[in-house]
């Protein structure tokens, strides 16, 4: 995991670097992952709904990897630019919030009283003043939980165990364990021993 951490730190910063800097800080299987990279880069700066699934088969096709390696990849795009598809969506809800501001100033300016009120309904909708603000939590008023340790178990509903009972079982299986532990022991000392 720590490779995978190196390698996208790596590059964040040498990503757009020419060939040859980029060559100088990263390695030749970092620079094969940067060339994937760049492509779903500029396929989905071209094509930004492009399904994560037609990423798949480019970098297939283009670079003969496994279906793995190609998911990998999208994901290590994801984590450098974030979600181009939401981004994209972003970008329409603003255009079509645009188009209803100004469709809205039409109607104003002609005196459409009731596409006027269809556009500031609209325009609500999209900006999503129709729903209640989320209450934002304050983190720092949270105490977390007490819990102390217990052997009552009653606490949970059950009956209380008698005391006597519990030794036994205590006794039973504390032996059950220190046998299993000689045992490795034995098996262990055996197989050593057997190949010297």
């Amino acid at each position: 995991m720590s490779k995978e951490l190196k390698t996208i730190d790596k590059l964040r910063l040498h990503l757009f670097d020419s060939k040859t800097i980029a060559e100088v800080y990263l390695t030749i299987p970092e620079l094969e992952v940067k060339k994937r990279v760049e492509a779903i880069f500029a396929k989905l700066i071209s094509e930004p709904t492009t399904s994560n699934k037609v990423l798949r088969e480019l970098l297939r096709s283009e670079f003969d990897i496994s279906e793995a390696q190609a998911y990998r990849d999208i994901g290590l795009a994801t984590a450098l630019w974030g979600n181009f598809q939401k981004a994209s969506k972003e970008y329409y809800r603003y255009k079509v919030i645009a188009m209803l501001e100004e469709t809205y100033e039409k109607a104003r300016t002609a005196q459409d009283y009731k596409t006027m009120a269809v556009a500031a309904d609209k325009i609500g909708k999209y900006t999503r003043l129709d729903q209640d603000d989320i209450e934002q939590i304050n983190w720092e008023e949270l105490i977390p939980p007490a819990f102390e340790p217990t052997s009552d178990v009653t606490l949970l509903g059950l009956p209380k165990i008698d005391e006597d009972k519990r030794a036994a079982m205590r006794r039973k299986y504390l032996k059950e364990v220190d046998m299993d532990i000689e045992e490795k022991q034995e098996r262990v000392y055996v197989e050593d021993h057997e190949g010297a």
